[in-house]
């Protein structure tokens, strides 16, 4: 028997894949892989390279190493997703260590105004806010107030506490009430009976002290017998001031009081209308009275007459109410019976 020819093809099997060899002439084959049996159709048959008689092993030897291939790329593509997800992993650890650090700072809820200290100067209706102040776990709050200035008792005003790291305050304005002023006095009726007596006896003792240095100076040749001297309360005012420039110091708000003083000499009738200030006049809040006794407005010359000279008194002395009465509108002051 003579030996055939046998022309080897490649061809893909259509169950797995894998390159199988056959036999060319063959128009059926079975994939010695997967075992699946197929028809070959003729123009898919593929001839081989190599035309020589093949061994069937080589075409085995093959078709695993293609198979192997197509799983080590499968391998690469399994790590691949695998180091993918490894990284989103990574990142959206990395973000949430972010957030997990941006939110463990510690907020703090406060009241700023637990501990407000409110000072307060001059009287009313003068007063001020010197400062405002106070502290949270030992360090200072700073704070805004809505008005400082030309306060009175019961005004309310509105401080604010300026916002602080790492703080959120429980309220961040707070209405103070104004209170603890002494009271300045605008108008007479403010005054009790008693104040009016205090400040009229004063007012007239410094009167009196003048006219006794008159009488010393005289070498008792002239006494206040001799003069029939009459010292008699006129009228009381009270200046008030809503200058900005006098009501810091309370200069404004005195309260003066005229006399009518009266005196003779060689028979002859002498009035003059005189009067004392006292500064400065204001009720604390225990509602006590409370004064500068010690100012005295000093202007005007007191005529004795025929004795030939003139004394300074050193108190305002005018020969004419009216004259006194429209010096005193002459000031900045408002006058106030």
């Amino acid at each position: 028997m003579g030996k055939r020819e046998i022309k080897i093809i490649s061809y893909d099997c259509p169950g797995c894949g894998a390159t199988v060899q056959i036999d060319a002439d063959q128009t059926e084959a079975k994939c010695e892989y997967c075992g699946v049996s197929f028809k070959i159709e003729e123009e898919k048959q593929q001839p081989a390279s190599n035309t020589n008689v093949v061994n069937p092993i080589s075409g085995a030897i093959a078709s695993t190493v293609k198979t192997i291939g197509k799983i080590y790329i499968g391998i690469i593509a399994v790590i691949g997703v695998i180091v993918l997800i490894a990284i989103i992993s990574a990142i959206t650890n990395l973000n949430s260590d972010s957030v997990s650090n941006s939110t463990t700072v510690q907020i703090i809820e406060a009241d700023p105004f637990e501990n407000l200290e409110v000072k307060l100067d001059d009287a009313a209706p003068w007063g001020t806010i010197s400062y405002v102040r106070g502290k949270v776990d030992g360090y200072s709050v700073e704070y805004s107030v809505d008005k400082s200035k030309k306060l009175s008792n019961g005004d309310i005003v509105t401080i604010k506490a300026e916002p602080r790291d790492g703080y959120e305050w429980t309220r961040d304005s707070y209405e103070y009430t104004v209170e603890g002023l002494d009271t300045v006095i605008t108008d007479i009726s403010m005054l009790s009976e008693e104040d009016i007596e205090l400040i009229t006896s004063v007012a007239k003792e410094e009167i009196q002290k003048k006219w006794d240095e008159v009488f010393d100076d005289s070498d008792e040749t002239i006494t206040a017998e001799s003069i029939n001297l009459q010292i008699n309360l006129y009228k009381t005012y009270l200046n008030i001031s809503d200058s900005d420039y006098y009501s810091p110091y309370l200069d404004s708000n005195s309260v003066l009081v005229a006399f009518e003083t009266t005196y003779t000499i060689d028979s002859k009738d002498y009035t003059l209308y005189q009067f004392a200030t006292l500064d400065d006049v204001i009720i604390e809040p225990d509602n006590s009275m409370v004064a500068d006794f010690n100012t005295i407005w000093c202007n005007g010359y007191l005529n004795l007459g025929d004795y030939g000279f003139n004394h300074y008194c050193g108190i305002s002395a005018y020969e004419s109410v009216l004259k006194m009465e429209s010096d005193m509108k002459r000031t900045d002051f408002t006058l106030i019976k």
